[in-house]
Formats: structure tokens, C-alpha cells, sequence
């Protein structure tokens, strides 16, 4: 059974707050933006995982804050 991501999941509940109409008017004004920030979340799931295969070896908290919290 596939796993649900976590853009899937943000969709599906900004679509529960609204009527099925709404929900679906929804979903096709923001296709692109959707479809861009699934592209990305692949793209960081696969990088991470190469990663991983090339011998980063650091825990998974610090993988995320060397790659994602770059501000800090």
C-alpha cells in the first residue's frame, strides 16, 4: 500500500473544508502549484535517499537541518 505524502495530505484536507464544488474549483486553480510542490517533495525523497546510499552518515534530525534549515 502506498504511503500518502505530505502534499496529498495538505490537499485533501484544505479540500475537506469546503463543499465538493468548492474542492474542486480548488484543486484546478491550483494544479500547477500542487504539481510543482509534488515535483519538489519527490526531488528531496530521492536526494535524501542517494544520500543515504553514498554513505552520509549523520541522523536523520541533522540530515534535515544541514539541508533544510540553512538560515539558522
Amino acid at each position: 500500500m502506498a504511503q500518502q505524502t505530505a502534499v496529498d495530505w495538505l490537499v485533501e484536507q484544505l479540500a475537506r473544508k469546503h463543499n465538493e464544488f468548492q474542492a474542486l474549483t480548488f484543486y484546478y486553480d491550483h494544479k500547477e502549484e500542487i504539481e510543482k510542490a509534488k515535483a519538489m517533495e519527490k526531488d528531496h525523497i530521492c536526494n535524501a535517499y542517494v544520500e543515504g546510499l553514498e554513505g552520509l552518515y549523520m541522523g536523520a534530525e541533522e540530515y534535515y537541518e544541514k539541508t533544510y534549515n540553512k538560515n539558522k
